[in-house]
């Protein structure tokens, strides 16, 4: 959807506008109101209700007549009017375009299903290669074997391969790789549903950091809300008042070493860099999947944007 989204910027005879919203759970049309306001360099009055808003809403929309709204990773379907998007017609030239992982959204919300596939066995080897590094074909002491066998249990799907290739980055010790193949084998073949199966393979990246306070400054991102930009600086500030991070005086070594551990998570894929490198995002599934550990041990509650007064029962 990002490709698309990028020609469609560039195709600009075609359309007048592209906007591009996560929109995410929980569902809170308030906010998208105020993001799709927010794409069009506008804004919205924040003390009016949600009917007058989305009257606003759809005169902004109308007044730029062949646009395209990208509504990213919907999990709950609407009535647009609710909004203020307009129905896309022959007539406005306009285009919704959702990404959900339901079928019930897209009927729900009467769009055409483009079902994305996964990877062929070929296009995985190729991204597994590409994210452990191309050389490691000509490592003497590893087969393609053993590498197939691994990408295999990746089940094909392109961001357990991304993730499970950054964890096996620089390693090049036949062992090595034999132990990483066990340790996933031995991870999937406890669970059950296809779904347990994925966070599995995401979890194999987690147990690879192999260090404690790695570990835990990794699932406190889980603490922000879903595809939250979390400000580096801030969240190194918590990291340090948890006490993940010891306090040092020496400001050059205290900067070194937390940046250290931000750049060794987004090497491992479990966090992406935004925003010109200024913060870091959880992706959906991998915060899910920190979710999942922090149920269990070390044990975290989160209710992100639920604007809680008191603990939950």
């Amino acid at each position: 959807m990002k490709e698309i989204n990028n020609r469609l910027q560039k195709e600009t005879n075609k359309f007048n506008d592209v906007i591009w919203v996560t929109v995410s759970q929980p569902l809170d049309l308030f906010k998208l109101q105020t993001e799709i306001a927010t794409a069009l360099k506008q804004s919205l009055p924040e003390n009016e209700d949600k009917v007058r808003r989305a009257g606003r809403l759809l005169g902004m929309l109308k007044a730029k007549e062949k646009f395209v709204l990208i509504l990213d990773d919907m999990w709950e379907a609407f009535p647009l009017q609710e909004v203020g998007i307009p129905e896309p017609s022959e007539e406005n030239g306009c285009k919704l375009v959702i990404t959900t992982r339901l079928y019930r959204v897209c009927r729900s919300m009467k769009c055409k299903q483009v079902q994305v596939e996964l990877l062929s066995k070929e296009e995985a080897f190729n991204l597994f290669i590409n994210g452990v590094r191309s050389s490691i074909l000509q490592v003497p002491a590893l087969n393609k074997e053993i590498i197939n066998e691994v990408v295999e249990e990746c089940g094909c799907l392109p961001l357990a391969i991304v993730t499970v290739a950054a964890s096996m980055s620089g390693e090049e010790e036949i062992y090595e790789w034999q132990n990483a193949l066990n340790e996933l084998r031995g991870r999937l073949r406890s669970l059950n549903d296809v779904d347990t199966k994925v966070f599995g393979r995401l979890e194999f990246s987690y147990h690879r950091l192999k260090d404690e306070k790695l570990q835990q400054c990794f699932l406190y991102c889980a603490l922000y809300p879903e595809d939250f930009a979390i400000p580096k600086d801030e969240l190194i500030g918590h990291w340090i008042a948890e006490g993940f991070i010891e306090e040092v005086k020496d400001v050059q070594v205290k900067y070194d070493r937390e940046h250290t551990i931000l750049n060794r998570l987004v090497n491992c894929c479990l966090l992406e860099s935004v925003k010109d490198g200024s913060c870091v995002k959880m992706h959906d599934l991998i915060r899910d999947m920190a979710l999942r550990i922090t149920s269990k041990s070390p044990l975290f509650m989160v209710k992100a944007r639920e604007r809680l007064r008191e603990f939950p029962g």
